[in-house]
């Protein structure tokens, strides 16, 4: 999206150039790279960067905080399952911020009081009770 920002101003930069403008510049060609290239670029810059931090430390630096924090989830907030790292992970509902599992939190909705504008994950009881806010006010 923002490549094609940059190459759709390009004729309009060049418009504004002293001269010739356009007539001195021939066919634009951009390289752009595959989307996996820029996975693997950004992966290995993450790994550079993290290499002296534990991945702990990351998640908890950039976790929003009205989450729960992960050493006081060891179950789900609604259906009690135990979270473990393979079959039932730990999730966090973005309105709530309680610990959930997948199971209890399938449904994704933009949280705006939290300034989450896209649709993101949000448990059972915050979807039911933003399902009901909506309602009321219809």
């Amino acid at each position: 999206m923002v490549m094609k920002l940059v190459v759709a101003e390009i004729p309009e930069a060049l418009s504004r150039l002293p001269g010739a403008g356009m007539a001195m510049v021939g066919p634009v060609t951009v390289d752009i790279p595959t989307t996996r290239r820029v996975y693997e670029t950004v992966l290995s810059g993450l790994e550079k960067i993290g290499v002296n931090y534990p991945i702990e430390f990351i998640k908890e630096s950039t976790r929003p905080n009205y989450w729960q924090p992960d050493s006081e989830c060891s179950s789900c907030s609604i259906c009690k399952s135990i979270f473990n790292n393979t079959t039932n992970r730990l999730h966090h509902c973005r309105s709530c911020g309680y610990g959930v599992c997948e199971h209890c939190s399938p449904n994704k909705r933009s949280v705006p009081e939290r300034d989450w504008l896209t649709p993101v994950r949000v448990c059972k009881m915050c979807d039911r009770a933003m399902n009901d806010a909506s309602t009321e006010r219809k």
